[in-house]
């Protein structure tokens, strides 16, 4: 079973309420609540466990919630990936009511029978069982949000692209969505100096506005820079000056967003 763990020093005061035993809980990681176990006994270290059953922490009964919950805090990357490796993390449920992640919030998904395609509107995405010839459209949610965010993610990054190859001084790119697992985007140059091709996973397009510049920035600066050579960084710089706190970022909240 994974683990990471802190040693620490145990204060010479008695805690206020130090008990042993387990107790359920939940630790807010921005918009999603990961529940987990939390084991208090006579020991000297935090260490997180993480498995099939989900999530355990193992805590002295000296220890603030504050600081126990700090330290799962600094390690939330590490739990989100081990709950990915051991298929813990939600999958979607595609019903009315269900809240699906968009540009870093989350609209709920509202059925509309008699109106046709998908539409945002007033912070709910309207699902209609019409096409826009009226005729009736088949029922899979999922196949049809999935394309639906696939033409809005395309014009979105789109979009940013333009504005951000503006800044950075260096011809707009032509745009593709990818789908590939394990990279946000790529960057290709083209031969003969025609300009470049940058593709873009669509999935960014449920994440917040700034973490999608960045990753467009970054495959931007590939357009100077094939490399990720500190000359490349300099250029990702300019669109992004926190840059390393936002990939940070990216990677956490890309490993929170459910299976869809």
């Amino acid at each position: 079973m994974p683990e990471v763990s802190r040693e620490l020093r145990a204060p010479r005061r008695r805690a206020h309420r130090a008990i042993t035993g387990t107790e359920s809980r939940e630790l807010a990681l921005d918009d999603r609540n990961l529940p987990y176990r939390l084991v208090r006994s006579h020991r000297r270290s935090i260490s997180i466990h993480v498995g099939a059953h989900g999530v355990e922490t193992r805590a002295p009964l000296s220890v603030p919630l504050s600081d126990i919950e700090g330290f799962m805090w600094q390690k939330a990357e590490w739990i989100v990936a081990r709950l990915s490796e051991a298929g813990e993390l939600p999958t979607f449920a595609w019903e009315a009511g269900a809240r699906l992640p968009l540009l870093g919030g989350e609209v709920p998904l509202v059925d509309a029978p008699g109106h046709c395609g998908i539409a945002l509107r007033e912070s709910c995405l309207i699902i209609g069982d019409k096409d826009h010839r009226g005729r009736t459209t088949h029922r899979d949610w999922r196949t049809r949000v999935i394309a639906w965010l696939r033409d809005e993610a395309l014009m979105h990054f789109a979009n940013r692209s333009i504005a951000l190859a503006e800044q950075l001084g260096v011809a707009a790119p032509s745009v593709h969505l990818s789908n590939a697992n394990g990279r946000w985007g790529s960057c290709t140059r083209l031969r003969g100096g025609e300009g470049a091709r940058i593709r873009l996973h669509w999935k960014l397009y449920l994440m917040s506005p700034h973490l999608i510049d960045y990753v467009v920035a970054h495959e931007l600066a590939h357009i100077r820079q094939l490399n990720h050579s500190p000359r490349f960084w300099a250029e990702v710089a300019r669109l992004c000056p926190d840059y390393a706190a936002i990939r940070r970022e990216l990677n956490l909240r890309g490993r929170l967003l459910p299976i869809i």
